[in-house]
Order: C-alpha cells, then structure tokens, then sequence
C-alpha cells in the first residue's frame, strides 16, 4: 500500500498534479494573418476573456496554444498581462504579433479556422484586492 501511495506521489510531482482549476471563460473571436505589405506579415487575434469570479481581475499570467487536429502546435501566444477584466462579466482583446520572419502564418494558414484546437493555459490571476491564484 505504501507502494502504491508513493508512486502517486511521484507521479504527481512529475506531471504536476493540481487539483485548482481556474474559473475563467476564453473565447477566440478572430485568429488570421494579415499582409501588411512589403513582405511584412501579422498575426491578428481577437479573444475575449469572461470573469466568472466575485473579484475584479488586474491581471492575468497566460498563453494560448493553437494546434492542429494532429495536436501539432502551430503557434503559441502570450495573453496581456493588464487585463482588469470586472467580476461576473467579459472583455475583448485584440492584438497582433509580427511574424514577418516566422512560418507561423503559413501554418495557421493551412488549418481551417473550425479545425483549429485552442488550449487556454492560465499560470495565476491577481486581483483587484491584490491577492493571487495560481495554477
């Protein structure tokens, strides 16, 4: 049994077991390369985030993985930190990240939008209060 309750352990240190989930809601709204012209190249993505929790959010520590249907990742993007996104309610974001020296348009460009996998990895959210979770 000692066995047992030790392997758990271990696995759990290894993969990085968390019994915390966040409470937030991440929405793509619009995720495409735009051509700005003399071989210059943009990734433009809109999202919203919604706040489910009773606090006014400031800020938040995350990123987005975009994959293909093979779980091949395509691109990785770094969510603004300043969010203050208000208790019970939503916001939109929009950024654009060049690529120009980068194939991440080209592959995003060859996955149908409906097709893409977006995971939402959320490290730790503060607080209008300054408290602080983490993930």
């Amino acid at each position: 049994m000692k066995k047992i309750i030790l392997l758990i352990i271990s696995i759990c240190l290894l993969q990085g077991c968390s019994a915390k989930e966040h409470n937030l809601k991440f929405e793509v709204v619009q995720l495409y390369c735009f051509d700005k012209g003399t071989l210059s190249k943009e990734i433009i993505f809109t999202y919203k985030i919604f706040n489910n929790y009773e606090k006014d959010i400031k800020y938040i520590d995350a990123h987005v993985d975009v994959r293909d249907l093979f779980d091949k990742k395509l691109i990785s993007y770094k969510i603004l930190r300043k969010a203050f996104v208000e208790a019970n309610n939503y916001k939109l974001f929009k950024s654009g990240k060049d690529v120009t020296f980068s194939e991440e348009c080209s592959k995003l460009s060859d996955v149908n939008f409906e097709d893409l996998k977006i995971k939402f990895v959320v490290k730790q959210i503060a607080f209008e209060d300054n408290s602080v979770i983490k993930f």
